[in-house]
This record gives structure tokens, C-alpha cells and sequence, in this order.
């Protein structure tokens, strides 16, 4: 089964690091293939940045 997870967010960028790392350390320890969305519209800090360099790394 794929387990999709909507994280929706708003200038986020204090939390978001890590809300990413222990929802990757929890998934991972799960045989649920997954894959992790985060919407950032609009936001005016470095939300959407730090999750592209999650998504770059994972």
C-alpha cells in the first residue's frame, strides 16, 4: 500500500526541518511505500526551499 501525506504549510520554515525528520524517521520504520507533499503557496519565508532540499535529498 502508498501511503500519501499532505503537509499543508505557511511560512514554516522554524518547524518544518523538523516535522520532515520525524515523519521520515517514523515512516521509514513502516513497510508502507510513501511519499510526503508539502504545500507551501504563498508562503514569503524559506518554506518552500526547505522542502525542495528535502526533496532533493530523499
Amino acid at each position: 500500500m502508498k501511503l500519501s501525506i499532505i503537509l499543508p504549510s505557511y511560512n514554516e520554515e522554524k518547524r518544518l526541518p523538523n516535522a520532515l525528520d520525524d515523519l521520515i524517521d517514523f515512516l521509514s520504520q513502516s513497510d508502507y511505500e510513501y511519499e510526503i507533499i508539502v504545500s507551501a503557496d504563498g508562503s514569503t519565508d524559506d518554506t518552500e526551499k526547505i522542502a525542495s532540499e528535502y526533496a532533493e535529498k530523499y
